[in-house]
């Protein structure tokens, strides 16, 4: 009788023990670049003629960056882009246009030289 009883508390507490969430198995989270499918671009200006660059993202001036300088960053989609480096307050193409596109949860830094 005395091991019946053992054996039944030790049912009882794998039952018990068997109940409880495990926190690491049962939830899961998605970084936000995956959910949103995104990415992280910097740009950097690496002037040999001490030019400051206007940085045009998509047909849009995003920042301006100085010689020796890195932009702040920015969140954009992981799909492709259209990219520009001009010298400032002019029309003038600094370095080729470029269509890049960042993979997804990535940071990528994209630099002219002119």
């Amino acid at each position: 009788m005395k091991y019946v009883r053992l054996f039944v508390i030790l049912l009882v507490l794998l039952f018990i023990n068997s109940c409880k969430d495990d926190p690491v198995s049962t939830k899961t989270t998605t970084q936000p670049c995956v959910t949103n499918n995104t990415a992280t671009v910097k740009f950097e200006n690496r002037s040999n003629t001490n030019t400051t660059y206007d940085i045009i993202w998509d047909g849009l001036k995003i920042a301006t960056v100085v010689p020796g300088s890195t932009s702040s960053s920015f969140t954009v989609s992981a799909v492709q882009h259209t990219l520009t480096f001009k010298v400032t307050n002019t029309n003038t193409v600094a370095c080729n246009e470029s269509t890049p596109t960042p993979a997804q949860c990535s940071d990528h830094i994209y630099w002219c030289t002119y």
